[in-house]
């Protein structure tokens, strides 16, 4: 009964944040219905709109100076107690007016009230925002205040902006804000500046340095409100994907807020904000805390069937094909499932990377596993290690160039192996009736690459790489700068034999981007099972609280146009782990791969 009473309120929360009243006193009504912790929300998620737009998209002087993150926290606490609509309004009118003077709030019942804009304008310059995907911690995006030439127009990118260029949102159903992208500039403040609003600015400023930024600890509720705020925002008008993915964005933002206020410590707000991002289906996601030193169990895991099996261990008590049960004596398969609803990315990388989530962890405190070997169980207490060294290769890769069989040379292409030493093996690779180039992985070294030029007959390039332009919030009238592909052009000695690619959902990133061209040009036969499907420069933005939270910062598309992220690349030939293999250290994709070239030559 009660949690059907919960679910009748939140349902009901939902309702009214993203659809409104239709009058004041019904919006104070329906305030006196929910609980305290609803009203927050609401609240929360109200402010959270309105920080979005003033802090990436107004462009006065104030917000320009603004410190942002300090403000986030004091707008947090004096907003999220609030009972009534109307006193909601006025506190965020209070809040924001000595920042953003020109923008105005008001109840849908309300008029609209022009701004008054000066007779004479000619030695006025227009300043307003652009953002190159958004600029945060990663070279090569930005976001830019720009000056115009003149007083009649502003270039933002390649579009000509007027004068106070007026935009109206919804910061909930009842209240709208209007406020403009562009402002005029007089050489000394921006249009909208008064003695009396630049006396509470400085006001404000003062305040503002007496909140201690660096008490960031996740114990504390207004900084787990403070980075999720800002996570969400980021992503509203920044995030490139949207495109490819079908989420309702607003009510993450109202889920999370939930979630984030019954949060206790660090460990409970990763799984809020992984939660949120989950439905972007983007691998490169995830949360960090830098703080935490990584720490992993000493051995590696697969899927097979429905078992979880050991394909490597540097531990002697563990072996290659025991299967684990449990952790603490919780359910392995119950574990991965919590796991995998909060990975963001394709259903492989899921699945992939749900087992390294598994076996990461972030103290050296001992942890008691259950394992299957033979049909009989056993236990062992283990403690994590700092490195993965421990773990040994789950492929039992030894040696990185080498004849597998008479006439078929194995190249592996990802770990340490750099560019100059697998050119020392050209010659191996040109008398060879088949190649192995084995990608299961990720390469340290991206002029790997330049191998493939040993291949081709003829010029290849590789996907289109995408960024996002941004003018306008809510990703409005989004356009893309296409950065130009790298091409590849023919070298010799030409390698000749017939070319296989050992392939799994591990290749990320990088090496995507190297069998794309191999696909796309159809330049060898992949063998395995689908790559994770998550390439292009990153995104990194670091939180109050000192988190980390990572993702692809630029579209990607094929050579034709199609997708690649989410969907990653598909084998010509696939290729299942058999337990018998994993228990003999056999490698069942190196194996297809030779039997395949036996029968193709």
């Amino acid at each position: 009964m009660e949690r059907g009473i919960k679910a009748y309120l939140f349902l009901l929360l939902s309702f009214l944040i993203l659809n409104g009243c239709s009058s004041v006193d019904d919006q104070n009504y329906e305030y006196d219905l929910l609980n305290e912790e609803e009203r927050m929300v609401k609240n929360l998620y109200t402010f959270a709109k309105l920080y979005g737009y003033i802090r990436y998209f107004h462009p006065s002087d104030e917000a320009y100076e603004l410190d942002w993150e300090r403000f986030l926290l004091y707008g947090i606490e004096k907003v999220k107690h609030i009972t009534h609509i109307h006193d909601l309004k006025e506190q965020l009118e209070i809040l924001f007016k000595p920042i953003a003077p020109t923008l105005q709030l008001s109840f849908s019942d309300e008029k609209i009230q022009k701004t008054e804009l000066p007779d004479k304008t000619e030695a006025m310059k227009i300043v307003g925002w652009k953002h190159y995907g958004v600029g945060l911690q990663i070279p090569g995006y930005f976001s830019e205040r720009v000056f115009s030439e003149d007083h009649e127009k502003i270039l933002l990118f390649e579009e000509e902006i007027p004068p106070h260029y007026v935009v109206n949102r919804k910061i909930n159903e009842d209240i709208t804000v209007s406020f403009p992208l562009t402002l005029y500039h007089d050489g000394n403040r921006t249009l909208g500046s008064s003695e009396s609003q630049l006396e509470e600015f400085d006001k404000l400023q003062l305040l503002l340095k007496e909140i201690n930024i660096y008490d960031n600890s996740l114990s504390n509720e207004n900084i787990r409100i403070a980075d999720t705020v800002i996570t969400w925002t980021i992503f509203q008008h920044f995030y490139p994907a949207f495109d490819i993915v079908q989420v309702d964005w607003d009510k993450q933002l109202i889920n999370t807020l939930s979630s984030t206020l019954t949060d206790v410590d660090a460990t409970d707000f990763r799984v809020s904000l992984l939660t949120m991002l989950e439905p972007l289906q983007d691998g490169h996601m995830d949360v960090r805390n830098p703080a935490h030193s990584e720490r992993f169990f000493p051995f590696h895991l697969t899927r097979i069937a429905n078992d979880f099996v050991v394909t490597a261990s540097g531990l002697d008590e563990i072996q290659k094909g025991d299967i684990l049960l449990k952790k603490n004596d919780r359910d392995i398969a119950e574990i991965i499932d919590e796991y995998e609803n909060m990975i963001s990315g394709s259903v492989q990388w899921k699945k992939y990377y749900s087992l390294n989530e598994l076996l990461r962890n972030h103290t050296s405190k001992p942890a008691e596993l259950t394992f299957d070997r033979n049909d009989e169980q056993f236990s062992v207490a283990i403690s994590p290690r700092f490195t993965q060294e421990y773990r040994g290769d789950e492929y039992n890769r030894s040696r990185n160039f080498y004849y597998v069989d008479e006439d078929i040379f194995y190249v592996n292409l990802t770990g340490a192996v750099y560019v100059d030493q697998a050119k020392h093996y050209l010659e191996e690779m040109r008398e060879a009736r088949g190649i192995i180039f084995d990608m299961r992985g990720y390469p340290y070294d991206f002029n790997i690459r330049y191998l493939l030029e040993y291949i081709i007959d003829q010029p290849v390039v590789s996907h289109q790489f995408n960024v996002l332009q941004t003018i306008y919030p809510d990703q409005e009238q989004i356009r893309f700068d296409k950065i130009e592909p790298w091409e590849l052009t023919p070298k010799e000695p030409k390698i000749t034999g017939e070319i296989v690619f050992l392939i799994d959902s591990s290749a990320k990133s990088r090496p995507e981007t190297i069998l794309n061209i191999v696909d796309y040009y159809e330049l060898g036969t992949l063998i395995g099972q689908p790559t994770a499907g998550a390439t292009g420069t990153i995104q990194l933005m670091k939180l109050i609280s000192g988190f980390e939270v990572m993702w692809t910062g630029m579209q990607v598309l094929v050579q034709d146009g199609s997708k690649l992220n989410i969907i990653g690349i598909e084998p010509d030939v696939f290729v299942e782990r058999k337990m018998e293999s994993v228990r003999d250290g056999i490698d069942d994709y190196l194996e297809t791969a030779i039997e395949y070239l036996r029968r193709n030559n």
